[in-house]
């Protein structure tokens, strides 16, 4: 069975046991953490928390769909590209070998014979 989906709040709640600080500073932490990584990503910069993970922003460009290629008098326009953006999260060394450990765990589980 999985874990549930660690929420921000869940986080702040946690934080506040182990650190045993009010939830209301707990929360007001966590508040200001997500905007400051948000500021960094949407700065295209990169975040990365030693042995726990790095995330970077990756930016793609690509052309349009040629089916905008032409304008009402049939003239063909100059090709325009699109740009996104992709977030890269990859694993810190710690981080790698407990999703190791995970994973070793589930591939020793017996299968289940099919129907």
């Amino acid at each position: 069975m999985t874990p549930p989906t660690l929420t921000k709040q869940r986080i702040a709640r946690q934080l506040g046991q182990r650190t045993h600080l009010p939830n209301r500073v707990t929360s007001e932490v966590m508040d200001v953490l997500v905007e400051i990584l948000a500021d960094q990503i949407a700065a295209g910069g990169r975040i990365e928390i030693a042995n726990f993970l790095t995330i970077d922003v990756q930016t793609r460009t690509r052309l349009a769909n040629s089916d905008e290629d032409l304008d009402n008098n049939g003239q063909l326009f100059e090709p325009h590209t699109e740009t996104f953006y992709l977030l890269k999260c990859r694993p810190g060394k710690s981080l790698r070998t407990r999703l190791r450990h995970l994973s070793s765990k589930t591939s020793e589980k017996p299968k289940q014979p099919r129907p």
